[in-house]
């Protein structure tokens, strides 16, 4: 990463040696010129939204006693292993570009559906149930668009916070053999972050296309007894307001 930089100098040289020659008759000689309509505003400050959407990938995110219903009765049993398969995500954002850097805020709803999950250290029958995570984060990012080109690079950080939402469902055997349903609902809201990091390609001054890794995760585990954590692969469409 510590060669982006200058990668990006020479790309904006190269790039800028893509004008047009005109002959200049007083010295006779050829030159080299700008082309107005060639001068793009791309990058240009101003604010924009977004709208995205990719899968997501969610790690073991209860370890905890909680209160559980089992038969329709209530008591309290230690959840954990829980694991989820591949699930999806959809974002909204709107932010504001000033130079290189990207101010933005954004929320963020993940939904992943159960593949298995522990009561008291034994694996339920047929799981099922999901976690449900909804982040509201401020992000800051940095643009490499000194580069000319259409295709920028981009990263970015985030703080703010994650309401996760878990409920699960299946069945276990109880002391007498009978095979119980059972079902728990935990929900907490916790402070959270994320990195990312990906590629713009810009269609036109108005519009482009974003792919992105990111990595959402809270800062503790408090009711949980696990972080949340969730891997996500987007696709994002940004509009520009201020460009023409």
């Amino acid at each position: 990463m510590a060669r982006l930089p200058t990668i990006a100098l020479l790309l904006a040289g190269l790039t800028c040696t893509s004008a047009y020659a005109a002959y200049d008759v007083d010295a006779g000689s050829s030159a080299t010129y700008a082309s107005p309509e060639e001068v793009s505003v791309i990058g240009s400050d101003g604010w924009y939204f977004s709208v995205a959407a990719g899968i997501a990938k969610a790690s073991n995110n209860v370890n905890t006693v909680s209160e559980v219903y089992q038969a329709g009765f209530q008591r309290e049993a230690q959840i954990s292993n829980a694991r989820y398969k591949l699930g999806w995500d959809a974002a909204g954002a709107i932010g504001y570009k000033s130079g290189p850097i990207r101010y933005e805020a954004e929320v963020t709803y993940i939904d992943n559906k159960s593949k298995n999950f522990a009561i008291d250290g034994a694996d339920v029958f047929s799981p099922n149930g999901s976690v449900r995570d909804v982040t509201g984060l401020l992000n800051m990012y940095y643009d490499f668009d000194d580069t000319g080109l259409s295709i920028v690079p981009f990263l970015g950080a985030g703080l703010g916070i994650v309401e996760s939402r878990v409920r699960l469902n299946g069945f276990v055997t109880d002391e007498f053999g009978f095979i119980d349903p059972l079902s728990l609902n935990i929900t907490a809201h916790l402070f959270a972050y994320q990195a990312t990091g990906g590629f713009m390609f810009n269609i036109n001054n108005n519009s482009a296309v974003t792919l992105a890794y990111r990595y959402v995760a809270s800062t503790s585990s408090r009711h949980l007894g696990q972080r949340v954590q969730e891997q996500l692969g987007n696709i994002a469409f940004l509009y520009r307001f201020d460009q023409t």
